[in-house]
């Protein structure tokens, strides 16, 4: 197993699937067997103290790998210096909104009709002080 930044055509190709446009700026992690591609988190809309995460998986498996799963923490909060990881997510995407509360996210905010028309766009955050994920440092 290897653990990596996707390639461009890797993010472009996730993207797509994920039927979202990424920023220029989008930065990923992924998780391959095998040289095949199993799981990625891409991160995009960077600010000071912020990133927005998608988190894409060719199974269910993949995504609760624990070696992904602190990657796609350690990464934004460790290496990126963040505080607050973002999540955006359809609000029909009963699955994917599952799973990100499973991971400790929370809704904070949804807009009405923000993803498209009938679909709510579910707006969910983490502190990284939250971040069960993350090694936890000596005191």
């Amino acid at each position: 197993m290897i653990i990596r930044a996707g390639t461009p055509k890797e993010v472009e190709a996730i993207a797509a699937a994920m039927q979202y446009v990424p920023s220029q700026k989008v930065n990923s992690v992924a998780i391959l067997e095998r040289d095949t591609l199993m799981a990625m988190g891409l991160y995009d809309h960077w600010t000071y103290s912020s990133v927005n995460v998608h988190i894409w998986s060719s199974s269910p498996r993949w995504l609760m790998h624990p070696l992904f799963i602190k990657e796609i923490f350690r990464y934004p909060f460790e290496v990126c210096n963040r505080k607050i990881l973002l999540a955006v997510t359809p609000g029909d995407n009963e699955a994917s909104l599952r799973f990100s509360k499973v991971l400790g996210f929370r809704e904070i905010f949804r807009h009405k009709d923000g993803w498209k028309d009938g679909v709510d766009m579910v707006v969910k955050e983490m502190h990284r002080k939250e971040c069960r994920w993350l090694q936890k440092k000596a005191a």
